[in-house]
């Protein structure tokens, strides 16, 4: 299981719901597609230190755990979010 599945099932078994962000060459990672995981619970929202990264998005998206639901950004987005899955 590579480390992002396990990240993933980690939060799901404590109750949580995990979401990988996409970002396209953010300041910290300006070479690049980085993919984040966020955390969500009561009282919790924010990143992990989990991430996946890679230089294309395929490559992002290969390290992702499978299954998951691709959404796309929303115009509000920052412009460096590519797409969000849950």
């Amino acid at each position: 299981m590579n480390p992002a599945t396990e990240a993933h099932h980690l939060t799901l078994r404590a109750g949580l719901q995990p979401m990988w962000t996409i970002y396209e060459r953010p300041t910290d990672y300006p070479n690049g597609f980085i993919a984040r995981l966020f955390v969500h619970g009561p009282g919790i929202f924010g990143p992990s230190l989990e991430t996946v990264k890679g230089a294309t998005l395929q490559e992002v998206r290969a390290g992702l755990p499978k299954g998951l639901f691709c959404m796309p950004r929303f115009p509000e987005d920052d412009p460096k979010i590519v797409e969000v899955w849950i």
